[in-house]
Parts: C-alpha cells; structure tokens; sequence
C-alpha cells in the first residue's frame, strides 16, 4: 500500500526564511501553533504540518514511529523545495525535530526544542525516571482504561489536577481526545535514542517553562549542559504548552535566531 502524504500548510510564501514547526501529542498542527499563524506568519513562512494519525492527515501505516514521523516532513520539504530552515518542536514533537535534525543538519539553521521528553538521555535521573514510569504506565494500561482515561491522566501528571480538571470541563476537551488514540499506537518517548542530539553541532535552544512538570524541566537544563552549541530559554509564566505563553515565547523564538544571526560567522 503507498503511503499516502501528510497534511500541511505552507503560509506566507513570500518570506524570505522558513519556519517549520512541529506539534506534540493530544494534538495537531493547528492546535498547537494557531497562535503562531496570526504572529510569526507576519514574518517567516510557516510549515506547519498534522503529523501522521493526528488531525487531517492519514491514519495509516501503523505503528507510528519517530523516524517515520520525520521522513513524513522530510517529503514535505522536499517536495516544495525547502533548502534552508528554522527547525521547532514541541514536546513529542521535539524528538522527531531531532530526528529531522540529524539527518537533515546541514539545511538547518537553527534548531528549537520545546521541552522535549527525551528520557533515554537522562534514564538514571531519579526525577526524569519517575515521570518516565508514570507516563509509560499510563500508555500500557489505556488498551483497559480508554482513551479519555489515559488523556485525563497525562493531564494530571504534567499540568495538576485542578489544571486538568478545568481542560476537561473546556470545549477544548474533545479536540484533545479526538487526537489521543493515535498515541496507543506510536513509539513510546523512552524507546527513542535522543542521544542523536548530542551529535549535532548546529545552534539549539531549548525552551522550559517555569511552571512546568519538573521532570521536563530537569531535561531541559541537563540536556543544554550536555551540548556546547545550546542555550536555555526559561520562560517563568508557561506551561508546557510553551506555544500558548504569548507574547513571551514568540519573543524568545525571535530573539534566539536574532542571536543565532548576530553570532552567525562562529557557526559557518
């Protein structure tokens, strides 16, 4: 069976640089980045694409993997011609930003991580290993408890439950569990080797919200000791829904590549 295509935008074409942004689990590309349609499309051209299984984009092959992910949006750029880009991901998203990023290093002018789970760097973290077994274990018992179940879950886990109770009580809600099936069926964040990125010598950031779950916020900073060419962008008032703190994360995504092109002759 081919496969077929992703869904994806292609705004403001006429800009002079690229942004591609990729969206997490529990949701899709507009869901996570509409605010950045009204913002950051006044001055780039956003790629914004429905990974495979979410949104308006084609539910088949399963299982979904992170390298399959990236491939998808790979094609993509390769079919519209994109040569050069800012890369972003959120969450979920993040991980197969890295894996784009590792094949695609040379194209990429900067690379922009939005507290990307990658457990299998920091296994040994009692703090990191805690959160990991949560979340794995809410993923192993949703074939039993549901999708609501497990979305509910998750919630709790990463934002509290007085937060998730008020995302559930949202008209959003039900856009949350129309996108949560796909996630029984994709590889789990720990199976990934986000190792990968400690191979890549382009300039990364990596943005961490201060009022997250401090797992993530464990990785964020560990992760940026590890790399010589990252720096940590803390934004105290977000969530992990970093894409949601506006004006403070596009201000902060906007003055990351400003700095990436003020000290662009040391990357070149």
């Amino acid at each position: 069976m081919q496969k077929k295509p992703l869904f994806y935008r292609d705004l403001n074409q006429s800009a002079e640089d690229t942004l591609v942004l990729i969206h997490g689990g529990f949701s899709n590309g507009y869901l996570t980045w509409r605010r950045q349609i009204d913002t950051l499309g006044e001055q780039y051209r956003l790629i914004i694409c429905d990974r495979r299984g979410h949104g308006k984009s084609p539910q088949d092959p399963k299982p979904y993997t992170i390298a399959q992910d990236a491939q998808d949006i790979i094609a993509i750029l390769k079919e519209i011609g994109i040569d050069s880009f800012h890369l972003v991901g959120h969450s979920y998203g993040g991980l197969v930003a890295i894996e784009v990023a590792y094949q695609l290093a040379d194209k990429i002018s900067t690379l922009h991580l939005l507290e990307p789970p990658c457990f299998s760097l920091f296994s040994n973290d009692p703090e990191v290993s805690s959160l990991n077994n949560k979340i794995k274990s809410l993923f192993e018992e949703s074939s039993e408890r549901g999708i609501e179940e497990l979305a509910k879950g998750f919630f709790e886990t990463m934002i509290g439950t007085e937060a998730a109770e008020h995302l559930r009580d949202s008209l959003a809600w039900q856009k949350v569990l129309d996108e949560t099936e796909r996630l029984i069926n994709e590889e789990y964040p720990a199976e990934y080797s986000s190792e990968k990125i400690t191979d890549l010598s382009l300039p990364i950031y990596i943005y961490t919200g201060g009022r997250s779950q401090l797992g993530l916020r464990k990785i964020a900073y560990e992760t940026v000791k590890k790399l010589p060419t990252a720096k940590l962008i803390d934004i105290p008032e977000a969530t992990h829904d970093l894409p949601r703190a506006q004006p403070r994360f596009d201000d902060a995504l906007l003055a990351s590549i400003k700095d990436y092109e003020k000290d662009l002759d040391k990357y070149c």
